[in-house]
């Protein structure tokens, strides 16, 4: 039974994966209408072409620190403990 689906190639995005030593192989036609990318976010993950994670942990830090600093910037201008403690619960919630 076929189905009716139909690439999306102006959503679409292409990774090639390699080692570190590139410069060595040659890549691959780049596919027509297809953007070629060094890095893709996937799931909330960040993939770069050197399989690293190291762009995903500097993602995640950075979030992590906007969060402190609102926070922070809240509890110096009086929040509460009650508002704190539940806004720390839920700031545990929300990071991947």
């Amino acid at each position: 039974m076929p189905n009716n689906l139909k690439l999306n190639r102006a959503k679409s995005l292409e990774i090639i994966f390699t080692t570190r030593r590139r410069s060595r192989v040659s890549l691959p036609p780049a596919l027509p209408e297809i953007r070629r990318v060094t890095s893709l976010k996937t799931l909330g993950f960040i993939m770069t072409d050197h399989m690293s994670a190291s762009e995903h942990v500097c993602d995640v830090i950075s979030r992590c620190a906007q969060s402190i600093h609102a926070v922070r910037t809240l509890r110096c201008h009086g929040m509460s403990d009650e508002c704190y403690k539940s806004s720390t619960v839920c700031g545990k919630k929300s990071i991947p």
